[in-house]
């Protein structure tokens, strides 16, 4: 790739460092719906991926790009297309995007829409940023994988990069094409489908995933850009990143606090570290959400508590060391403090039915 001056990239801030990696589930299912236009049964592939099929059209709901990986993989093989990722990206539709497609389409540019694309992106996928640069009389605008070592199928990329242009096109009445599209795979057997699909030449085994754009193209102005839809959308689509990374946050906290508990009490700083996030920024997130450290530690206790009293597995003392309290007694009193209860009286009343009593 030429050197050429960055107009602007998606945050890499550090706070967002550690999240795990996902996507909303309408990519899975434009996938699902390539593979019944095929007349291939998608739900068997799905459970092989580890993908729950039932969450398919709930469109706040997200998959892991792990699991997304794998089915890309699945659905490429099985339909036996070298160009699967393309068939996907025609049946995307800009609502399937949630609230950042209507952002799009009414954006007052091309220019104007990568910079709504690169504030937004990650409510489609956080898997992926944008970086666009100015080369001279073109625009570049490249699509790179946030974390190092994450394995992106190459379909999921060729419909990441049909469905920009696509959204292109809508917006500009179909005149729109690419000067180039730039691809870092190997040529498919299928290469010629690529050109057409596109409309523009694709380079393969390239230096980087990218659109190279013309700057009158990317700066003229569009017949459907409405500033208020775009600005009503945008809050639609903060709201749904501000939700995602609160429930992020107070998730992943949870699920450190779980696995370290049983080796003891562990300290902000250790938490914090875990979540590749320093403690201020974790105190401030947390405090976003209406926590703080010792509520969100006394609220993963207690509902472990609950959780090991309801079987019989675990002996009392079993489960104090379970929660990282140093002792019985302090479990007890903790246990006392949350429900009015001893954990002895608790497991009586849940297995026994015994009824509630204070001792």
């Amino acid at each position: 790739m030429s050197a050429g001056a960055s107009l602007w990239s998606a945050s890499t801030d550090a706070e967002n460092m550690g999240e795990e990696l996902s996507t909303i589930t309408t990519w899975a299912a434009a996938i699902a719906d390539a593979l019944e236009a095929r007349q291939i049964p998608a739900q068997p592939l799905f459970a092989q991926a580890g993908l729950d099929f039932s969450r398919l059209r709930d469109i706040d709901a997200r998959y892991p790009v792990s699991g997304m990986t794998v089915l890309w993989r699945l659905a490429a093989q099985t339909s036996a297309c070298p160009h699967f990722g393309l068939e996907v990206a025609s049946q995307m539709q800009p609502g399937a995007l949630h609230a950042l497609g209507s952002a799009l389409l009414a954006s007052a540019s091309l220019a104007d829409s990568f910079r709504r694309l690169d504030r937004y992106s990650r409510l489609v996928s956080n898997a992926g940023r944008w970086i666009v640069e100015a080369q001279g009389q073109q625009i570049l605008a490249r699509l790179e994988v946030v974390e190092q070592g994450v394995q992106v199928a190459d379909e999921a990329v060729d419909a990441f990069l049909a469905a920009a242009v696509r959204i292109g096109r809508l917006m500009t009445l179909d005149r729109y094409r690419p000067l180039r599209v730039d691809l870092v795979r190997c040529a498919p057997e299928s290469a010629q489908a690529y050109t057409e699909h596109f409309g523009a030449p694709v380079q393969f085994a390239a230096s980087c995933n990218g659109l190279l754009i013309d700057r009158e193209s990317w700066d003229a102005p569009l017949r459907g850009a409405n500033p208020a839809v775009a600005l009503a959308t945008e809050q639609i689509a903060g709201d749904y990143l501000a939700r995602l990374d609160r429930e992020r946050v107070a998730h992943r906290a949870r699920r450190e606090l779980q696995q370290r508990l049983p080796a003891g009490e562990p300290s902000l700083a250790d938490l914090a570290a875990a979540l590749a996030l320093s403690e201020r920024s974790l105190q401030r997130r947390l405090r976003d959400e209406g926590l703080s450290y010792k509520r969100l530690l006394d609220d993963t206790r207690r509902e472990l508590a609950s959780a090991y009293l309801e079987q019989s597995r675990h002996s009392l003392t079993e489960i104090a060391f379970l929660l990282g309290f140093s002792d019985q007694s302090n479990f007890n009193r903790a246990f006392r403090r949350w429900t009015g209860q001893s954990p002895r009286a608790f497991r009586a009343q849940r297995l026994l039915g015994e009824p509630p009593a204070a001792g």
